[in-house]
């Protein structure tokens, strides 16, 4: 469960890295119409505010995995609540996950079981037991918090305030919008909001030397929050003692 608790994690670095990247930059004068009179700082503080405010959303994208040269994909829906749910992909396995009500489930793969290490007979026995099964936890327990803290959607965002450079204008996924970015010696962030409707964060693109992060967002408001799941439930307290 511990790499499933990383790679969730990673998805909230990259918020806390643009935020750490983009500080302390001077705000341009504006050149676009959209936004007019706003630094850039600005304009990514009003998006942080209508992105967060928003009750549902999507976020999907992909990020370097641990292991370098692997990639890690995600798609999870989030709620103003912090509820959310999802899958990861990396090149072990997946992993589904939803927290509701303050419980956190995940369901492994089997191929994340063959590919965690031990022998084949102890492989065998932790597919047997756990395979296509939710394992339920609560979303507070020291082992699974950082992946339910990912869920917090507004707890991420609140970290991206800053004085960002104005970009060129652009369209993502048929919408306007305008790119935020800054360059550091150690990463180059660009930040598109849009600049059509409500002003959300459309997508985040961060390359570093571990390899290069896409987050988009997307489907705001018309997605559903998540729900206990169905199917076979363990509960981790049976696992652990």
């Amino acid at each position: 469960m511990r790499r499933n608790v990383l790679v969730a994690l990673g998805l909230t670095a990259v918020a806390a890295g643009i935020a750490g990247s983009l500080e302390g930059n001077k705000p341009d004068a504006p050149s676009q119409a959209a936004f007019a009179g706003l630094s850039g700082g600005q304009i990514v503080d009003r998006a942080v505010e209508a992105t967060v405010s928003a009750t549902t959303l999507r976020v999907s994208g992909r990020m370097p995995d641990e292991t370098p040269g692997r990639t890690v994909r995600f798609d999870m829906v989030l709620s103003r609540k912090g509820e959310c749910s999802g899958t990861l992909n990396y090149a072990e396995g997946k992993a589904d996950v939803i927290r509701s009500a303050g419980t956190l489930y995940v369901r492994y793969d089997e191929q994340f079981y063959r590919s965690a290490g031990g022998t084949a007979q102890e492989t065998d026995a932790a597919v047997a037991l756990l395979g296509g099964k939710w394992i339920k936890t609560l979303a507070e327990d020291p082992d699974v918090k950082e992946i339910a803290r990912f869920c917090t959607l507004e707890k991420a965002l609140r970290q991206v305030h800053t004085n960002a450079t104005r970009g060129a204008t652009t369209t993502i996924d048929g919408t306007p919008a305008i790119a935020l970015q800054e360059k550091s010696a150690k990463q180059h962030v660009t930040a598109y909001v849009a600049t059509k409707g409500t002003p959300y964060i459309l997508r985040l693109e961060s390359s570093t030397a571990q390899g290069n992060t896409t987050i988009q967002f997307h489907d705001f408001g018309k997605v559903a929050a998540a729900q206990k799941p169905k199917g076979d439930t363990i509960d981790m307290a049976t696992l652990t003692g």
